[in-house]
């Protein structure tokens, strides 16, 4: 009975070589974890973009839930204080992947690091499905419906394009996701994803974002 009312078996994981896969044509929108070499390239190529100007500040923003209020209280009380730099690097993973575009972008929007970490309600992130059927034929307990709409709401094609501007400029905004599949670390360059002119840009960047903050077991997969 129980197998009747379970969900159809996902397909076969492409196991080897996930990494090089290429996302809508873009040949540098990912890099495996394990690929340290195809990431050192893309560092390399951003210092030549950069170049004469060099900079060598870099931020990382992970997770912890609702703790990532306090890197963002941190973001905007830095720039309060007037010694917050520009990064050269910003890294994303978890909820540090919500914040990050717009510590990516500076202190100009802060205002949307104080909205969704302070104005943002629990119906907004997370809707609770009927527990028993949920453990019973799904592949999670929550429905990330919620969170997508409040992502979709806040990344919007004009700050994808502001992003682009600043990959051109030799910056790197970077998300980190984990195949399920495989267990290993995804590395997405979001700035290249931004600046790559595809129509479908600004929803595959709103996908990563959803996939890095989404805690697996506990979120559908969308």
């Amino acid at each position: 009975m129980f197998a009747g009312c379970s969900t159809a078996p996902r397909l076969d994981a492409l196991l080897s070589g996930a990494g090089a896969v290429s996302f809508l044509q873009i040949p540098n929108a990912r890099f495996d974890g394990d690929d340290g070499e195809a990431l050192k390239r893309e560092i390399w190529q951003s210092l030549t973009r950069e170049w004469p100007r060099l900079s060598n500040t870099m931020l990382a923003l992970s997770g912890g839930q609702e703790d990532g209020a306090f890197g963002a209280g941190l973001l905007v009380g830095w720039s309060e204080h007037g010694s917050r730099p520009q990064f050269k690097i910003v890294t994303g993973t978890s909820t540090g992947a919500l914040a990050a575009p717009f510590a990516f972008l500076g202190s100009e929007y802060d205002w949307a690091l104080k909205k969704i970490f302070t104005e943002t309600r629990p119906g907004e992130v997370m809707a609770s499905k009927r527990f028993l059927l949920s453990a019973v034929n799904n592949d999670s307990l929550m429905d990330n419906s919620s969170l997508a709409r409040s992502i979709n709401k806040h990344l919007d094609i004009k700050i994808l394009d502001r992003i682009a501007e600043e990959y051109e400029k030799g910056r790197l905004l970077l998300v980190s996701t984990t195949n399920l599949d495989t267990g290993k670390m995804v590395i997405w360059n979001i700035g290249a994803i931004a600046a790559s002119g595809h129509p479908r840009r600004l929803d595959l960047v709103r996908k990563i974002l959803l996939a890095s903050a989404a805690i697996p077991a506990s979120f559908r997969r969308s």
